[in-house]
């Protein structure tokens, strides 16, 4: 559902029956006796609500062209979630997630000498879940072992190559997407978390390792360079699966290994992953043979859909060369300007839209992305509202693109995190909630001047 902004006032709130007669009078002695209103003059964009601009104009026919686009990579190693599964999308195909991150030392005066007899009952990986997006359907999850080091001062992106062990270290089958909260020791609900079983001979090459291995996390990590884990769902239908969200960031995310002591009695030995981890996540989109494979690249000037999908997945390119007709007459100012737009919310249940969406600007050789001059404006928003439509705020952009002082080369709309997530967006061509740039302005005469 498409809205927009309603007047501030009712005049009819005003006129109460006894004072009926008044405005009457008032109405007929202003009928044969104007007075010019210079104090109406507009100061700025946006410095005034537009419905009291004096000589306001409002547009949204404006030619619009769409293209979806896919996006090479994007960057991931500061992602605030971190995804692993897969899942068979009916309008995207097929789309997997895998993450990489380095284990670290609970505590740096570990003596292995201790743990040289001691009995491996088993190896736990503990991932603290936070959510998914898709269906409920069983995975097979696997980890290897990353076999390059990691470094803090690279960038990792969601395509990024990383070198991995042949054979998995760990394997959880048939695994449930939405895990219970375990309750403690101490009567407490714990995080919900996705247990895989670790190699026991994993575990025993950790801990029989030379003492110099745990002399640091430096050490340990050059050691130890890390865990790849992923998911391998081969046999998924269309609707099944899903991408899991896990936090690592969370006390009850780490690598655990079980063991009994000489004596008898049992212990265990935390291996940790918090925020000096160098941790990033890799995802794979097969788009061939769907809905969304079947547009990508493909310049439409009436586009009845578009889409957006995280992931590094796809963008939608939006450009008007028609917003200078406005200017025909002259110069106008423009106070406000709107993308708005609707999402196609029929697979809400299983694949919501994006709950945010950006703007870009785009650089004449497609290369170049920047922000807008509206972002972190009150009016820029980008929100989806309950009934599946965004709006987001480009005045600044809109006046200086007439203005001459932005090139034309339109806008790119995409989500910046790494969800998996996607939205099915209603193009220019729809014929219900049709994507529409609306623009109200003033048109700048020597009276207004």
């Amino acid at each position: 559902m498409l809205w927009l902004t309603r007047m501030p006032f009712d005049l009819r709130n005003f006129i109460r029956p006894q004072f009926l007669g008044v405005v009457l009078i008032l109405a007929i002695v202003s009928s044969s006796c104007k007075k010019k209103e210079e104090n109406l003059q507009p100061t700025g964009i946006e410095a005034q609500p537009s419905e009291n601009l004096l000589g306001l104009l409002t547009s949204d026919t404006f030619q619009l062209t769409c293209t979806t686009q896919r996006i090479d990579s994007v960057r991931t190693d500061a992602s605030t979630l971190n995804t692993v599964g897969s899942y068979v999308d009916p309008v995207l195909g097929k789309v997997e997630a895998s993450m990489v991150s380095q284990l670290r030392l609970s505590s740096e005066t570990i003596d292995l000498d201790e743990l040289r007899d001691v009995k491996i009952d088993s190896a736990v990986l503990n991932l603290a879940y936070s959510g998914r997006y898709g269906n409920t359907n069983d995975q097979t999850f696997e980890v290897y072992e990353v076999t390059e080091n990691l470094s803090s001062s690279v960038f990792y992106y969601s395509s990024s190559f990383v070198a991995v062990s042949n054979d998995p270290i760990g394997t959880r089958i048939n695994s449930t997407t939405i895990p219970a909260a375990p309750i403690n020791a101490d009567g407490e609900l714990e995080t919900p978390s996705i247990r895989i079983s670790l190699d026991t001979n994993f575990a025993r090459r950790i801990i029989n390792t030379d003492q110099s291995n745990y002399a640091s996390n430096t050490a340990f990590t050059n050691f130890i360079k890390g865990l790849y884990i992923t998911s391998n769902n081969t046999n998924q239908s269309e609707g099944e699966g899903s991408i899991l969200y896990f936090n690592l960031l969370d006390v009850y995310t780490r690598m655990i290994i079980y063991y009994t002591n000489t004596d008898g009695t049992r212990s265990e030995l935390a291996y940790l992953i918090n925020n000096k981890s160098v941790s990033f996540n890799l995802s794979k989109m097969t788009y061939s043979g769907s809905e969304l494979g079947s547009v990508l690249e493909k310049e439409i000037a009436n586009a009845e859909r578009v889409y957006v999908h995280s992931f590094g997945g796809s963008m939608v390119k939006i450009e008007s060369p028609t917003i200078a007709t406005i200017t025909k007459n002259g110069p106008v100012l423009v106070n406000s300007a709107k993308l708005i737009f609707t999402a196609d919310t029929k697979d809400d249940n299983l694949y919501p839209p994006l709950s945010s969406l950006f703007a870009f600007g785009r650089s004449a050789d497609g290369n170049l992305l920047y922000d807008l001059p509206d972002k972190g404006e009150v009016h820029y928003d980008g929100a989806i509202n309950t009934s599946g439509g965004y709006t987001i705020g480009v005045t600044r952009y809109i006046q200086g693109v007439l203005d001459g002082k932005i090139e034309n080369n339109g806008l790119l709309l995409r989500e910046l995190g790494g969800s998996g997530a996607r939205s099915v967006i209603y193009g220019p061509g729809s014929s219900t909630n049709a994507m529409k740039l609306q623009i109200s302005y003033t048109p700048i005469s020597s009276e207004t001047k």
